[in-house]
């Protein structure tokens, strides 16, 4: 039997709330430093707040949907994604949707190769019934001392921001089939390793997708220096390596792995953190 999902319309937390508005701000902005292009939008446009990837509906083992087509989402599908955010937050800001409206009708398409961000649409059909948004991380512009390696960073790890799937068609591999295109398209642009938000009773789904899940992310930067991240009320952090070098090892003094490779220079020395 799958997973059990969250109810859309539960009410968000102000920890949940502060945590979307913070990384979905950051992915539409964009960030001069980041080595990703940013979009010609306003600050005042960009509080996209999408939920996090709790509704990928697909049951661990469940078959793949038939003539289900996943692809990078295009202009034409603006109305169909919109609305599958509205699915997954239904509290969206009106400005927030009209960002996203912008943003794919601007570009034509999302692609990690035009804007540095990946938005995909499965498509079963003719419809689009299910959508992810995947960007940079959060972390790397929470601290001063993260400037010189937001390029590169920016560039090596991915956050699955939201994957809403429409209720008809979960639990049929759809989350799934979004999962697996986004995980090949990011392992061919260079990113080693994947992470998102998601409620503690959907550990077993993503462990079930090689997806390991904890309350904090620890990861080890360039010069042995470690990033600790620990996430509000009961939201999990999944992490997963899309390269063979990069892995989560045990470390003294920090309660879970801390995730290393994603550069040369990264095996950590003991006891030594990162500023929270």
């Amino acid at each position: 039997m799958g997973p059990s999902y969250p109810n859309p319309n539960r009410a968000l937390t102000p920890g949940e709330t502060a945590l979307r508005l913070a990384v979905l701000r950051r992915v539409i902005e964009g960030d001069g430093g980041s080595g990703w292009s940013r979009p010609d939008v306003s600050r005042a446009d960009a509080g996209v707040v999408v939920s996090v990837a709790a509704h990928a509906g697909a049951g661990v083992g469940s078959a793949m949907r038939e003539g289900l087509v996943v692809r990078e989402a295009c202009a034409g599908d603006v109305d169909m994604f919109v609305e599958l955010m509205m699915l997954a937050d239904p509290d969206v800001e009106p400005d927030a949707l009209l960002t996203i409206r912008r943003l794919i009708s601007a570009s034509g398409s999302w692609s990690l190769r035009s804007l540095g961000r990946l938005a995909l649409v499965a498509v079963d059909a003719g419809h689009v019934v299910g959508a992810l948004l995947a960007g940079p991380p959060e972390w790397l512009y929470d601290h001063p001392e993260m400037v010189p390696w937001r390029a590169f960073l920016g560039q090596r790890i991915a956050t699955v921001l939201g994957l809403p799937v429409r209720p008809e068609s979960r639990r049929s591999g759809v989350g799934r089939a979004l999962m697996e295109r986004a995980e090949n398209d990011l392992r061919a642009a260079g990113r080693g390793l994947v992470t998102l938000f998601h409620a503690s009773d959907l550990d077993a789904y993503y462990a079930g997708r090689g997806y390991t899940s904890h309350d904090m992310f620890a990861v080890c930067l360039p010069g042995g220096r470690v990033l600790l991240r620990d996430y509000p009320n009961d939201l999990r952090v999944a992490v997963k390596s899309l390269e063979t070098g990069v892995r989560s090892i045990p470390m003294a003094g920090v309660s879970v792995p801390v995730v290393t490779g994603l550069a040369p220079d990264t095996t950590p020395p003991v006891g030594l953190r990162f500023p929270k």
